[in-house]
């Protein structure tokens, strides 16, 4: 197991953020849901392409239209949600979100994870936190609640 990260680090740029990211990767488990959030044009979906790239995957697309995506990777898919136009509980059931908590293991990547009671995800998924926050300098801080 690698080292922990710190709950809270300031990256000055998308290198640095990548940089963040590989590390965020090796805590990985086999049966992962990280939840992304922040503000419009934060850098949550620039985040998911590093993850996705770091194991494996080839490039990606903000899933803003499609609402899911799945990419394929070496350690297995990757399943891509974007929130931000899901207003209801109804809609999220529509979506067949649920159904990804029935696979035996995979990674869920959730963007506008404010939109989700993540109460309601199985306890036999690990869950993180992720929230990006633009600072006045323009760079990023991430916080990590694991």
């Amino acid at each position: 197991m690698s080292e922990s990260l710190a709950p809270r680090t300031n990256v000055k740029n998308l290198e640095e953020l990548r940089n963040w990211t590989r590390d965020f990767a090796k805590q990985l488990g086999p049966k992962e849901v990280v939840l992304i959030s922040g503000k419009m044009g934060v850098g949550k979906t620039q985040l998911v392409r590093h993850l996705v790239e770091t194991l494996g995957g080839k490039q990606i697309s903000s899933p803003t239209f499609a609402l899911h995506h799945e990419y394929p990777t070496k350690s297995g898919i990757i399943d891509h949600l974007d929130l931000y136009r899901i207003s209801s509980n109804a809609e999220l059931e529509s979506l067949g979100i649920w159904d990804l908590f029935q696979k035996s293991q995979g990674l869920i990547l959730i963007e506008w994870a404010e939109r989700i009671d993540f109460r309601l995800i199985p306890k036999s998924w690990k869950v993180s936190q992720i929230s990006l926050t633009l600072l006045p300098d323009q760079s990023r801080q991430v916080t990590l609640n694991p």
